[in-house]
């Protein structure tokens, strides 16, 4: 066994090599899917050298979370394994074991944070065998790969269920999260907001149906006060009487921060180092990262379901006359099913008066459709460009991708006779995935 184990390893990092060499890709799940193959097991097997192990699992927030505890963890001066890349099955996840093995199948880390994708959970997390489990939040998100609510949250509830002495951070802030260990052996810890903010967020379910009194006097909970949203989108929270700084754009991100700040805390790391990690760590590809090319900037707010792309419409308030690029795809990691973007506060661009938006990908012309009934009657003023004049907001469709920055830059030289403009880009995964790559001329971390 330990033969074979070693020359999938081999063939692994030869796969991953010839990937990056071909420019087509960074080996983010193909060696998975070969090694799983050829030696099955290998998932358990190599992850069991890794003493301390945090799965990071819900709707919205997963990569974020592990991006914070990951700069926590480098911080306090820890090496860590994690599939930042988003690669959530369990494909992405031996890949990245892979990768960080040597050629004797020997992993030198003592932490690994992995985002895993709700259906794969239950069915993978005997092998992993977590320290820690984190769950973010439970909204309805690919309905076409998920089915209705109740399903995902037994996918989860079974999960932890099979891992009934890994610590449990959750939500309190959700009904349907904060009740995922009732009745279960686990020790529970719960982060959440101030009382005014946490009504910002459209949580299904009702407190109501569960003991909260328990919850709510719990010991074992963290929540941040004094939110403040500042004018370069940039986040501000109070926790024990510290003041965090976020570089990631969102109140709803602050829910992911407080779970990897919990997490860190409950591995023993000391306040200064989690404040520090917190501070300086960048955003996650894609949410809240900015990108500039021929002196544009290009600020990345992923959107994927109706609560994200309501609170990133939300954020932009903040912003005078922004200019917004939306690009929806529906490709299979993007969802087949976009009747989402109809449940979603569309209406709140009244408010915002964006001077200009550039829509593209796939079902561009869905999103033009669901602008149309959300600002009111738009007139044509040439092929592919709208005009709303009340607000005096333009439209332009730009189906294609890979054409996206030069019509972006052309548009916005014309009107501002300017460079340095910034547009913030709202685009659904894997659109956010093509965009960046044509940016920067690499795919993600190539």
């Amino acid at each position: 066994m330990m033969i074979k184990l070693i020359i999938t390893i081999w063939i692994g990092k030869i796969i991953i090599l010839l990937l990056k060499l071909s420019k087509k890709g960074s080996g983010t799940a193909l060696p998975g899917k070969f090694a799983e193959k050829y030696c099955p097991g290998i998932l358990k097997i190599l992850i069991a050298k890794i003493p301390n192990i945090t799965i990071v699992t819900g709707t919205n927030g997963k990569t974020t979370t592990q991006t914070f505890l990951g700069s926590i963890l480098a911080n306090a001066g820890f090496k860590y394994i994690s599939n930042s890349s988003g690669s959530n099955m369990a494909i992405g996840i031996i890949s990245e074991l892979i990768k960080a093995a040597n050629i004797f199948g020997m992993i030198n880390v003592k932490y690994a944070i992995f985002e895993v994708e709700e259906a794969t959970l239950p069915k993978i997390i005997k092998d992993i065998n977590p320290k820690q489990i984190i769950v973010t939040n439970l909204y309805r998100d690919q309905l076409d790969a998920y089915g209705e609510l109740d399903r995902t949250e037994k996918f989860i509830r079974d999960a932890i269920r099979q891992s009934p002495k890994a610590r449990v951070l959750l939500n309190i802030d959700d009904p349907r999260v904060c009740k995922l260990t009732k009745n279960l052996p686990n020790e529970t810890f719960y982060y959440g907001l101030d009382e005014e903010n946490r009504k910002k967020f459209n949580y299904e379910g009702s407190m109501e149906t569960i003991d909260i009194k328990d919850i709510q006097n719990t010991k074992n909970k963290i929540q941040a006060t004094n939110i403040k949203i500042n004018n370069d989108l940039t986040t501000s929270f109070i926790l024990d009487d510290k003041l965090y700084q976020l570089n990631t754009p969102g109140i709803f991100h602050i829910y992911n921060v407080l779970a990897a700040i919990y997490a860190a805390k409950l591995y023993g790391i000391k306040e200064e180092k989690i404040l520090y990690g917190v501070n300086t760590a960048p955003p996650a590809f894609g949410r809240g990262e900015l990108i500039e090319k021929d002196g544009l900037k290009y600020k990345f707010l992923l959107i994927k379901n109706p609560v994200g792309f309501t609170l990133t419409l939300d954020l932009l308030k903040i912003i005078k006359r922004p200019n917004i690029i939306i690009i929806l795809n529906d490709n299979i990691a993007d969802g087949k099913d976009i009747s989402w973007i109809w449940d979603a506060n569309v209406e709140i661009l009244l408010d915002i008066k964006p001077k200009l938006i550039i829509l593209s990908g796939t079902r561009v012309e869905d999103m033009l459709l669901r602008i149309k009934y959300a600002i009111g009657q738009l007139t044509k003023l040439e092929h592919n460009i709208y005009w709303e004049k009340s607000n005096d907001i333009t439209i332009i469709l730009n189906k294609n991708i890979e054409s996206l920055h030069t019509r972006t830059l052309r548009t916005l030289l014309k009107g501002d006779n300017k460079i340095h403009a910034q547009a913030y880009v709202l685009p659904t995964y894997t659109a956010m995935l093509e965009f960046r790559k044509n940016l920067l001329g690499h795919a993600l971390n190539e």
